[in-house]
């Protein structure tokens, strides 16, 4: 903080922190890949953007863009972190700061983690609609096909069931390649365990996203503070930079 005068710090944060379990292992190694939507780390040292990494903030941050909002069960982090990133604060990176993440021990811990997230994640989308990206709802998307392809088997003949149900086997058949991988790499219990820890990712965010859809949690406002503040920080370096001249 001293040295590069940021007013944030962010962190990469890898989930290779030790397991409690086996099945802990291997939620830790699916969700460390790319299908598994898992923390991903930070290889630069480097000023950066707070969206997804925010972890320490001088006191000053506070009073620019307020606190965190207790309206948020889950994801209050990336609220927090979206108003200091619109406000253009200053945020620096370093590998050094790297927090090792513990990976959940079960996959009922996974699947409330999950529920939790999607929840939050639309809230958040809500609160800061501006901000929002199809990777967020993505989760939902799923959970509605899958939801979908069990309608069809239950109402329809078995032949047009089959027609509604074909395109949505896109997801299941790279769930399963992803899970062979994983189980080349790391054994045949990481490939059995791997679709059920996706299969927790996905359909407890979609779950979640749903559930806050069809029953909204009252949050307040964004904070119109953080546009304002990006715009006292514009002029600042503006001046700075006349002066420097």
């Amino acid at each position: 903080l001293e040295r590069t005068g940021a007013l944030c710090l962010c962190r990469a944060q890898p989930l290779d922190g030790p397991a409690m379990t086996r099945t802990g292992q291997v939620i830790a190694w699916a969700r460390s890949c790319w299908l598994g939507r898992g923390p991903d780390g930070v290889e630069r040292v480097n000023s950066v953007d707070t969206a997804t990494h925010g972890a320490a903030y001088r006191r000053s941050v506070f009073h620019m863009v307020g606190e965190f909002d207790e309206n948020f069960d889950a994801c209050e982090d990336l609220e927090f972190t979206t108003r200091v990133w619109k406000a253009g604060i200053d945020a620096y990176t370093d590998t050094r700061l790297t927090v090792h993440e513990r990976p959940r021990a079960t996959l009922r811990a996974l699947l409330y983690e999950m529920l939790r997230t999607g929840r939050g994640t639309s809230r958040l989308m809500r609160k800061h609609s501006d901000c929002a990206s199809v990777a967020q709802v993505a989760p939902l998307g799923i959970l509605l096909a899958v939801l979908l392809a069990l309608v069809a088997w239950w109402r329809l003949p078995p032949v047009m069931a089959a027609v509604v149900t074909l395109p949505l086997l896109a997801f299941p058949l790279v769930v399963a390649v992803t899970s062979c991988r994983l189980g080349l790499e790391h054994g045949f219990r990481a490939g059995w365990k791997a679709p059920w820890v996706f299969a927790g990712i996905y359909l407890g965010q979609g779950a979640g996203l749903l559930l806050e859809y069809l029953w909204p949690t009252e949050i307040a406002a964004a904070e119109p503070m953080a546009e304002m503040v990006a715009a006292e920080l514009g002029m600042a370096r503006v001046r700075r930079s006349g002066r420097a001249a």
